[in-house]
């Protein structure tokens, strides 16, 4: 396999940083975590359903590739809406040593409007999709005791704080530098998320970053000089209009399909029996 050069080695181009006043960037400082690309991310933002047993749980709170998510059941009936699960509570707890547990819908969503399938018994069990606010379980609240929450307070009390939960100063409190660097600038409830696909420039872009790596594939070496075609430029995070230099590799077809998420590739080159 071919060795990248280590820009890091090279004094003119440290000079030329040095000019440019352009700190290098630690990977600890980098908007995402390292166990999720951007593309997963944002599909947890929309909502992902999963089962409980394939989330992390640590300090009570559940975590999916090291992203702090909440749960709710999808599927409901219009006289019960769902709550929004933020730790592993008595009410997950009985459900699960019950062998009751369902698959639930997760989300980092700094906002409490969620998608779910209301049930229409009238209606032959069809279910209509609708956006719907819920209230946060209070026997999660009670869990992790948020701002002193307890059995001790006023019903009144304990409702108003159910439903004025702010999962931005839940984020804030237990996954401070990620709130930071990612959540914080992501589009909140009514705004659109960027529709992932190749900008209009995309062309000219990949041509260029190609022939700057000299036709030659980053990850295996093969020169691709006479056969253009076959050199691909691949977005790391998968995320088609980020077109940063750091988020783009120059790959041959095989490598390219040999990527997380690349099987349709992997048909054509056959990869897959």
């Amino acid at each position: 396999m071919m060795q990248l050069y280590n820009f890091l080695e090279e004094d003119f181009f440290n000079q030329l940083r040095e000019q440019m006043q352009a700190p290098l960037i630690d990977e600890s400082e980098l908007p995402y975590n390292a166990q999720i690309t951007y593309a997963e991310l944002f599909d947890l933002v929309s909502g992902q359903e999963l089962e409980i047993d394939q989330l992390e749980i640590d300090g009570h709170l559940f975590y999916h590739k090291g992203i702090l998510v909440s749960l709710y059941i999808q599927d409901v009936y219009k006289d019960s809406l769902p709550k929004l699960h933020i730790a592993l509570c008595k009410t997950l707890q009985e459900m699960k040593n019950g062998g009751r547990l369902q698959r639930y819908m997760t989300s980092c969503a700094t906002h409490r409007h969620r998608e779910i399938r209301l049930g229409k018994l009238s209606a032959g069990n069809s279910f209509e999709l609708v956006k719907r606010q819920l209230d946060v379980c209070q026997n999660c609240l009670h869990k992790i005791s948020w701002q002193g929450f307890g059995w001790h307070i006023e019903k009144q009390k304990r409702i108003e704080i159910s439903k004025t939960f702010d999962l931005n100063a839940f984020y804030r409190n237990y996954q401070a530098q990620f709130y930071e660097d990612f959540i914080k600038n992501l589009p909140q409830q009514g705004q659109n998320l960027p529709i992932n696909d190749y900008s209009l420039a995309w062309k000219s872009i990949s041509y260029d970053y190609r022939k700057s790596k000299n036709w030659c594939c980053e990850q295996c070496g093969k020169d691709c000089q006479h056969q253009r075609g076959e050199l691909h430029t691949h977005h790391i995070n998968g995320l088609k209009h980020d077109n940063r230099l750091i988020n783009l590799r120059a790959l041959c077809y095989r490598c390219h399909a040999a990527q997380p998420f690349h099987v349709h590739l992997k048909k054509k080159v056959g990869l897959l029996r």
